[in-house]
């Protein structure tokens, strides 16, 4: 197993078509890391075949991926180090009444570096452009995350049930159980 990377710099650029595949991969092993642990009754099985790019499922997944670096309402922030690797991404929507954080995901190798955090803060701060309100969901059981998101001012909405998006269903029918977060006002 490879050792965390040392605190070291990173630059934090758009997401462009040329990056899509280390973007997928990156996806592929923080969701190996985060939900194959025996908490989500998740199988690697299950995100091997989510991310599998020669299933029809994962080939869409690549081309819905694709379409977020091109949406003008979407913004998909990478961090890389001067080798090139990826380090983690996010990603943020723009929508009619309120905006929303889609995704924050950092390689195990590079958390605890202050990596998801000034992802989150650049997302932040482009959707604050518009006054509307922030929220994301994030996975019920995943209490890293939810203390991640709490620690940047986010609030658990509990007038808001429990969420099953179709994007959490698994290949095995398994799904992902979210919750809503919002973004307190100052």
């Amino acid at each position: 197993m490879k050792e965390k990377t040392s605190r070291e710099s990173y630059n934090f650029v758009i997401a462009v078509d040329s990056d899509l595949e280390a973007v997928m991969s990156l996806l592929h092993r923080t969701w190996l890391t985060t939900y194959v642990d025996g908490t989500f009754g998740i199988s690697p099985d299950d995100i091997n075949a989510r991310f599998d790019p020669q299933s029809p499922e994962g080939r869409a997944r690549y081309e819905r991926m694709r379409e977020r670096f091109r949406d003008e309402n979407m913004h998909c922030v990478l961090a890389k180090r001067a080798s090139g690797e990826l380090a983690g991404i996010g990603i943020a929507r723009r929508g009619e009444v309120q905006n929303f954080i889609e995704s924050v995901y950092i390689d195990p190798l590079h958390q605890g570096q202050g990596v998801g955090h000034r992802i989150l803060e650049t997302l932040i701060t482009w959707l604050l452009l518009e006054d509307k309100p922030i929220s994301l969901y994030v996975a019920t059981q995943n209490e890293k995350a939810i203390e991640f998101y709490g620690g940047h001012g986010f609030q658990i909405n509990l007038n808001t049930p429990l969420s099953s998006h179709q994007e959490t269903a698994l290949p095995s029918g398994i799904v992902i159980a979210e919750v809503e977060m919002v973004l307190k006002k100052d």
